[in-house]
């Protein structure tokens, strides 16, 4: 998603992830009204990615960033582990798993923002910002990716 600033992408996305009730109208996904439903609720759908990584990170183990999104939506420890792997391996950062995340520098630290919501398999992916902090190779990387970004 592109727009000039004040066009209401943020806005839009808020309301999409649940972050915003409207004041009238409603919100469909997938053909569903998602207006009453709570972040948690929209978690599996709706997976949303910071531009600044450092506001979505809080554990001391890359791993266990990663698992935190599939644990909370209910995800066994061992499916939560398996899917936490897999999206660091897709962001290139399965070798560092046992780092401490703020030990990365801040490109790494955002694809592991990414891995976190990645390892729900959210139907939705929103990326706010997803090149910010990132050279060529990363910058590629995410626009190769099926998603849609602000």
């Amino acid at each position: 998603m592109i727009g000039q600033n004040g066009a209401g992408k943020t806005t839009l996305v808020k309301l999409l992830k649940g972050l915003l009730k409207p004041k009238a109208g409603t919100v469909l996904l997938e053909g569903e009204d998602i207006s009453g439903r709570t972040v948690a609720q929209l978690a599996k759908k709706v997976g949303y990615v910071f531009q600044n990584p450092d506001d979505q990170i809080f554990k001391n183990q890359v791993l266990e960033e990663v698992m935190v999104g599939p644990l909370n939506i209910g995800m066994t420890r061992k499916e939560g582990e398996q899917r936490a792997r897999e999206a660091l391996e897709m962001v290139g950062l399965l070798h560092a798993e046992k780092e401490n995340p703020y030990d990365l520098d801040l490109s790494e630290r955002k694809m592991v923002a990414i891995a976190s919501v990645v390892a729900m398999d959210p139907k939705v992916l929103i990326l706010d910002e997803p090149t910010i902090a990132q050279d060529a190779r990363g910058a590629g990387d995410i626009g190769t990716a099926d998603s849609y970004h602000d």
